[in-house]
């Protein structure tokens, strides 16, 4: 079993909701389906009965998606990945 470093932050389901942008609700259904925004969920650990996430997986896992300036580029970016 791995440990994680001293400088591990491990925030709650609620914080993670928060910072995602999601409810505390889809984030709890995301780990029963493995998906959340289309995409493969987050990994998150279990603390006994709690549930905590590593802050840098959160990041990770956001860096994923594409940024814009404005929603000209998002709608561009959209039509051409059809």
């Amino acid at each position: 079993m791995s440990t994680p470093n001293t400088h591990t932050v491990l925030i709650t389901s609620a914080q993670a909701a928060e910072a995602l942008g999601f409810s505390e609700y889809t984030l709890r259904l995301s780990r029963t389906t493995g998906k959340l925004a289309g995409v493969q969920a987050p990994p998150f650990l279990k603390v006994g009965r709690s549930v905590r996430y590593k802050q840098a997986d959160l990041f990770e896992w956001l860096a994923q998606f594409d940024t814009f300036t404005n929603t000209a580029q998002a709608e561009m970016a959209a039509m051409s990945a059809a």
